[in-house]
Formats: structure tokens, C-alpha cells, sequence
């Protein structure tokens, strides 16, 4: 179950469910990997000595639309290239 780790922030909690049906709340977690703009999250989200971990999360309310970016970064080359196939070798 995904709760925002943002301070004040109850999304994912039971009983604080979104009012507006049209707002659909997503969660996305801290980019553990990316050192500098895993820095920059932890600065927004103002709660002292915050350390994210693995399973740490912030909800879409934190973000403005111009702060998502289409961008796949998936490392399965087989999902990369659908031409690509790998057989099992039948020798």
C-alpha cells in the first residue's frame, strides 16, 4: 500500500481518500539512483533528517504537470527492440 511520505501529506491513508473522482492520485518513488535529484525531493518535502528508502513514495499532488517527463528507461533489451527474440539454442 503506497502512503506519501511528503509531511502533512495523508494520500494513501484509509479514510483520506481523494474528494475529487476526476484527480487521479499516483505515486512515484524517490529516484534512489539519481543522487542529485533524489536531493532535490528530499529538500521539497520539509521533514527533518528525512531519509528515503526503497519504499519510500511521494503522490502526484506534490508535482506540477510540467515536472513529468515521458521517458522510458526500461534495461530489458527484449522490450527495447520487439524485433529482437531470443531463442534457446537447438544445436
Amino acid at each position: 500500500v503506497n502512503k506519501c511520505a511528503a509531511f502533512g501529506c495523508k494520500s494513501g491513508y484509509k479514510g483520506h481518500e481523494q474528494t475529487d473522482p476526476s484527480v487521479k492520485v499516483t505515486f512515484h518513488a524517490f529516484p534512489l539512483t539519481n543522487e542529485e535529484l533524489c536531493e532535490k525531493w528530499i529538500r521539497a518535502n520539509p521533514r527533518k533528517d528525512y531519509v528515503p528508502t526503497k519504499n519510500s513514495v511521494l503522490c502526484s499532488l506534490h508535482f506540477l504537470p510540467s515536472d513529468f517527463v515521458d521517458e522510458t528507461r526500461d534495461s530489458n533489451t527484449t522490450r527495447k527492440n520487439p524485433l529482437l527474440v531470443v531463442c534457446p539454442d537447438t544445436s
